[in-house]
């Protein structure tokens, strides 16, 4: 029977915690793929088995047999990378994976996970993270490879705050990520009689960024990511969930 709708029936389900089962299948028909194709995940499947060991996998079943999965590794506190999007050969062409990915970004937050990034290696997988809403990493923070159809993308997931376009007033409390000649704003704005911001702060960032706390254009503070206080949730992504007292 053909299923080309990517809607979910009573067929299909998503499962968040995959048993012992649905990981047997689904290394069977990625073995019988590889022997067949050459091609596949099967040479990654020692991943796999630690995604299912550590729970970072969620599976999509069909009449209870794990027809899809999509894995993950958390990066650091708030952040992961998904790893390998797979669906089996019967059931591609259906939408079944960009299903299967949202239904991953809705749980991420659920998790704590409030930022996700992931590496595209082909001009196809480009173009379907982006329907998906991920973003080109800058490259001022990820510097270009050789290859043209190879990027590193990424998806903020929960609200959190804009970056500044223009100029900012004088009386503004800043936070400045600086790269280079780049340079990234924020407003820094905080819940009443509390230091935790109203909207967090999260941009992708590497080891080699600053940090510059401003207020009334004076400079609160001033550090290298690694160094700034309090610390700086800080991997692929810097999150910054509260500042201190002045």
């Amino acid at each position: 029977m053909a299923h080309s709708s990517p809607i979910l029936n009573d067929d299909f389900e998503v499962i968040s915690s995959p048993s012992e089962n649905h990981f047997s299948y689904i290394k069977n028909w990625l073995s019988e793929e590889y022997k067949a194709t050459r091609n596949g995940f099967y040479c990654n499947i020692e991943i796999i088995k630690d995604s299912f060991a550590k729970n970072t996998v969620l599976v999509l079943s069909y009449e209870g047999k794990g027809i899809g999965f999509v894995t993950w590794q958390e990066s650091f506190e708030f952040s992961a990378t998904i790893q390998i999007l797979e669906i089996h050969p019967k059931f591609r062409r259906k939408k079944l994976g960009t299903m299967l990915l949202q239904k991953l970004l809705e749980f991420f937050p659920e998790k704590g996970i409030y930022a996700v990034s992931l590496n595209c290696i082909s001009k196809v997988s480009i173009s379907f993270c982006k329907n998906l809403g991920f973003i080109k990493i800058p490259s001022v923070i990820e510097p270009e490879n050789d290859q043209e159809e190879s990027s590193k993308m990424y998806k903020v997931l929960i609200e959190h705050a804009p970056i500044l376009t223009n100029e900012s007033s004088s009386n503004s409390e800043i936070l400045e990520m600086t790269k280079d000649d780049v340079v990234y704003k924020w407003e820094i704005q905080f819940e009443p009689k509390s230091r935790k911001l109203k909207l967090p702060i999260i941009y992708p960032t590497n080891r080699y960024c600053n940090l510059v706390w401003k207020k009334e254009n004076r400079i609160i503070q001033s550090e290298n990511i690694q160094y700034f206080k309090p610390d700086v949730y800080f991997y692929t992504f810097a999150i910054i969930l509260e500042l201190p007292l002045l």
